[in-house]
């Protein structure tokens, strides 16, 4: 590319999220980026660090490094997203362009808010590694249903419903389904939610903290259902199942003339059913599985392993952000601030909603997570 490269610094924290998922190395196969510099307070991580990305320096602190190198863009990837606000602030106060973020990019939806407002007054551009939107099956499902199978009538999500079934699955996983649900059908009007542990109602002492910084969480099954625009309703689960794994993993999307399965993405598979009816019928066809090979093979026609699909996700991310502070404008391909709230909203949304016992609208009045003021009411 021509012009000037742009300077990349990244951010860890070994045994507190890492570099998330392969996040360190993102830039390493963007054109016109350059990886300068690592940090992570852990020796033997930063060290690895160095290797992988081929960072010309490491910092243990990251404060000291954005000082020191003064980046263009900085990739936070720590996977604990209760450390991510503080890190986007030191790097907005840094004079920092551009900020791509592991997910989630918060726990609560007013951290959003002070990041959004942030980036905001800074001119800061922040995108987030939600890999649902850079993925080309889930383009070309959108042009299906454009096409061929809309008007779109029904979405239905699920969860991977393994030892995290619940709240924690619908906080960690959930949001890649919610993102692509939004990408479908835009932002969601209103949420109605359940959220039970074991077939009763939650109560205050169900309340505990979660893993990796997410906040407080309760619940092994959690039932949702959102009313978007135009009519179009989205249903997420997370229950428990027979055979827990990536295999209950992701979306459905209903149309008037046809059904399209997207399972686990971004390593998953995509199947298309040739017509809307709930109930399989021998008569109107088979499910077909969809393959793509810009996304399924590397370059020399190889099929890409889990890890190098996740690779090309980052890749793409990276990308996008780098041509979005070159060229400007919008992208469709990209999560912004915007869709982390939304997707967030989703998530915490449903928890309000059962609290409550009547719906919720978007954007919601409370910004904190509901389960605190369940569990602070129950001290007393």
């Amino acid at each position: 590319m021509n012009g000037p490269v742009l300077r990349v610094a990244v951010v860890g924290h070994t045994n507190r999220g890492n570099f998330g998922h392969a996040m360190d190395t993102a830039f390493s196969r963007v054109p016109g980026t350059r990886i300068i510099a690592v940090a992570d307070q852990d020796e033997n991580g930063r060290n690895a660090a160095l290797v992988r990305t081929g960072a010309g320096k490491a910092y243990a602190d990251y404060a000291l490094m954005l000082r020191s190198e003064t980046p263009d863009i900085v990739v936070i990837g720590p996977r604990y997203c209760d450390s991510h606000e503080e890190l986007i602030m030191e790097a907005i106060g840094r004079g920092v362009r551009g900020i791509l973020c592991e997910k989630p990019l918060a726990s609560t939806l007013d951290s959003i808010d002070r990041i959004q407002g942030a980036c905001r007054s800074s001119g800061t551009t922040l995108l987030m590694a939600h890999r649902s939107r850079e993925n080309p099956y889930v383009h070309w499902a959108k042009k299906m249903i454009r096409e061929e199978i809309g008007p779109l009538r029904a979405m239905r999500g699920h969860g991977k419903s393994d030892h995290r079934v619940g709240m924690e699955d619908t906080v960690v996983l959930g949001l890649h389904v919610f993102d692509q649900m939004a990408f479908f059908a835009g932002a969601p009007d209103w949420c109605a939610g359940h959220v039970t542990v074991d077939g009763r109602d939650l109560v205050a002492s169900d309340v505990r903290d979660g893993p990796e910084g997410i906040g407080k969480i309760a619940g092994n099954q959690v039932n949702a259902y959102f009313a978007f625009p135009d009519g179009v309703v989205g249903h997420w689960e997370s229950s428990k199942g027979d055979r827990p794994g990536a295999s209950w993993y992701g979306l459905e999307l209903h149309g008037e003339r046809g059904i399209i399965a997207l399972r686990n993405l971004p390593d998953g598979e995509v199947y298309r059913y040739p017509h809307g009816h709930w109930m399989p019928d021998p008569d109107a066809g088979a499910w077909e599985r969809v393959t793509i090979d810009e996304w399924d093979r590397d370059g020399d026609g190889v099929v890409r392993t889990s890890l190098q699909r996740t690779d090309e996700s980052n890749r793409r991310h990276a990308t996008a952000l780098r041509d979005l502070l070159v060229n400007g404008g919008t992208r469709d391909d990209v999560s912004t601030i915007r869709e982390a709230e939304v997707a967030l909203e989703m998530t915490m949304g449903p928890v309000l909603s059962h609290l409550r016992g009547c719906r919720v609208a978007f954007p919601m009045d409370v910004r904190t997570n509901p389960l605190d003021m369940l569990h602070a009411s129950s001290l007393g």
